[in-house]
């Protein structure tokens, strides 16, 4: 599974930082929470919610733009947390783990929102199905 997961985020992923996730073992946690949150996202907005009076095309985006964003804060707050901790890659340097700095974890932060949004478009496409009252909500 882990494969998977760094095969995905070698596509939107600096070279330096996939690196530093893999070797700080934070890959597999990172797409567990893209994947999980996207899901429950889905889950909450179809079965939980399922109101007619929320089954518009506003309330979908809602949904899917705090989903996302909660995922890019995730990812963003693990990154710069390990930058905080200053781990050094090689004891007896001055180079550390996650030195990339902010700009490129806003950048990864960014893409992976892009990315949770299209993983709860493909989730919405599969679940809306069973849904009472939102069967036909985004499209």
């Amino acid at each position: 599974m882990e494969d998977i997961a760094i095969t995905i985020y070698d596509w939107f992923t600096n070279g330096a930082l996939l690196d530093d996730l893999i070797d700080q073992e934070l890959v597999l946690p990172l797409f567990w929470s893209l994947f999980g949150v996207s899901l429950l996202s889905v889950i909450v907005y179809y079965y939980l919610i399922n109101s007619p009076r929320f089954s518009k095309l506003s309330h979908w985006f809602t949904t899917l733009t705090i989903s996302s964003l909660l995922i890019s804060i995730i990812h963003f707050s693990t990154c710069t947390s390990m930058a905080n901790q200053q781990i050094i890659r090689t004891p007896g340097s001055a180079v550390y783990y996650f030195n990339q700095g902010s700009s490129v974890f806003f950048t990864f932060a960014l893409q992976v929102f892009f990315f949770a949004g299209l993983l709860f478009l493909l989730f919405s496409a599969a679940f809306k199905w069973w849904s009472t009252n939102a069967r036909k909500t985004p499209f």
